[in-house]
């Protein structure tokens, strides 16, 4: 059987500040919104007791679908950090104005660990990349290719 991704999802404690970094800063269009969707089917779904979410699902610049979810119920705890992982999830966005990704990032109150850095791929390549950390402890890494 071959399988190909259909999307990600990111679960999002402040729904509308997600939906404004990815919409308002990254280039994806919200497709639909859904909820508060709930009931005893989609908690058996996800192996729950009883949830309910609201869903907004995005296309991202390459096309890529991704689905944002708030959960309301259960409440989402603050996962802990583990010592050596920075985060239990990345993800890394292709971006073509880094330095102006990382003004309005900052100017939005995201915290960049660095500022964009130069950096070599396995293959040789240069890069420039710099990183975030969500409320929901995801790594958001965004990279660029470095001028020649």
């Amino acid at each position: 059987m071959n399988s190909k991704l259909h999307h990600l999802s990111l679960f999002s404690n402040d729904l509308e500040r997600s939906l404004r970094l990815f919409t308002g800063l990254l280039g994806y269009t919200e497709l639909w919104r859904a909820g508060p969707l709930g009931g005893k089917d989609m908690a058996a779904l996800f192996g729950m007791e009883s949830i309910s979410a609201e869903l907004v699902m995005l296309r991202g610049p390459d096309q890529g679908l991704l689905e944002l979810i708030n959960l309301r119920e259960p409440v989402l705890e603050q996962p802990a950090r583990a010592p050596v992982l920075p985060a239990p999830i990345s993800l890394c966005l292709e971006v073509e104005d880094l330095d102006g990704l990382h003004q309005r990032l900052r100017q939005e109150g995201w915290q960049p660990f660095t500022p964009a850095t130069l950096m070599p791929t396995p293959t040789g390549e240069l890069t420039r990349i710099f990183c975030i950390k969500t409320e929901e402890n995801v790594l958001l890494e965004f990279v660029e290719a470095a001028s020649s």
